[in-house]
C-alpha cells in the first residue's frame, strides 16, 4: 500500500496508520482555510524553543482540544510536533534525503501517553508510481474561498 509516499505493508493496523500519517503533516492547502483563523506563538516545549501555529479552541493553559489543529516548528523550520484530531505526534531523528530532512522516529501520543511509535528504517526514491497510489479514500478535499471548482 502506498500512502503519503511511504510504502506500507498491509497489516491489521494499516487503517490506524493512515490516520497517523495524515496527522504527521496536517498542513492544509492554502485555499482551504482563512488565515485569520490561525494563531502564531513562540513557546518552549520539552526545553526546545518552538514556533506554534494553531487553529481551533485552546484552554487558558494553551492546551488544544480534539477539534483543534497545531503545528510546532523548530528554529530550522522543521515540523517537529503536530496536534490533529486528538492525536499528538513528535518527530525526531531527522536524516537528510536528497536535501530534505525526514524524521526517522515518530511518536504518536494519545492523551499525553505513547500510543504508537513509527520507526522509518530507510527511505528510497520511488520511480514510476501511479499518482492514484497516493489517494486515500474518504479524504477528498474541496476548494474553498476560490472560484475554481473541481
Amino acid at each position: 500500500m502506498e500512502t503519503n509516499g511511504i510504502c506500507l505493508q498491509l497489516v491489521p493496523e494499516s487503517n490506524i496508520l493512515q490516520v497517523v500519517l495524515k496527522a504527521i503533516e496536517p498542513i492544509p492547502a492554502i485555499d482551504t482555510f482563512v488565515e485569520s483563523d490561525w494563531r502564531i506563538s513562540r513557546m518552549s516545549v520539552d526545553g526546545q524553543s518552538l514556533v506554534r501555529t494553531a487553529t481551533g479552541h485552546e484552554s487558558n493553559e494553551g492546551v488544544l482540544d480534539e477539534q483543534s489543529r497545531g503545528l510546532w516548528f523548530d528554529s530550522d523550520g522543521l515540523l517537529v510536533r503536530t496536534h490533529f484530531r486528538g492525536l499528538d505526534t513528535v518527530q525526531s531523528e531527522f536524516q537528510d534525503f536528497h536535501g530534505v530532512k525526514i524524521p526517522h522516529r515518530i511518536d504518536v501520543l494519545a492523551n499525553g501517553k505513547l500510543a504508537m511509535r513509527i520507526r522509518i528504517n530507510s527511505v528510497e526514491s520511488a520511480d514510476n508510481l501511479n499518482p492514484s497510489s497516493f489517494k486515500l479514500s474518504g479524504h477528498d478535499w474541496k476548494r474553498q474561498f476560490t472560484d475554481e471548482a473541481r
